[in-house]
C-alpha cells in the first residue's frame, strides 16, 4: 500500500544567458505517492531531473524550471491519488504561486 507525502518546493525559471532584470520563481506543493519517506525522496529527485530538462522558448532561448530548494516532507493521511501528469503519475502539483526576484550574478544560468 502506498502513502502520500507532501513536499514544499522552490523552483527558479532560468533563461540561458539572462544576466539582468527579474527572474521568475515558483513556490509550490507537490504530492508524492511512495512506500515510505526514503522512497518519496527518491521519486521526487527523479521527477525533478525530468522537470528541469531545458526546452526552447518562443524566442529560441533555452529555458529550464530548476528546483532550487525542497523543504520538508510530511506524510499525509492519503493513501492514493489519481493523476494524469505528463511528467510522472506518482507526483502531482497541488499548489503553485509565481513571483519575481532580482537576478543577481550568482543566479545566472549559462545554459550548460
Amino acid at each position: 500500500m502506498h502513502t502520500v507525502f507532501c513536499f514544499k518546493m522552490f523552483v527558479v525559471i532560468e533563461v540561458a544567458g539572462q544576466s539582468h532584470g527579474l527572474q521568475t520563481v515558483e513556490s509550490k506543493f507537490v504530492l508524492v505517492k511512495a512506500q515510505n519517506e526514503t522512497d518519496a525522496y527518491a521519486k521526487l529527485e527523479k521527477f525533478n531531473q525530468k522537470y528541469a530538462k531545458p526546452y526552447p522558448n518562443d524566442n529560441g532561448e533555452a529555458v529550464r524550471w530548476r528546483v532550487e530548494k525542497s523543504v520538508g516532507c510530511n506524510q499525509t493521511y492519503l493513501t492514493n491519488f489519481a493523476c494524469q501528469n505528463q511528467v510522472d503519475e506518482e507526483v502531482v502539483e497541488v499548489y503553485s504561486e509565481l513571483a519575481k526576484r532580482k537576478l543577481n550574478a550568482d543566479r545566472i544560468w549559462l545554459g550548460e
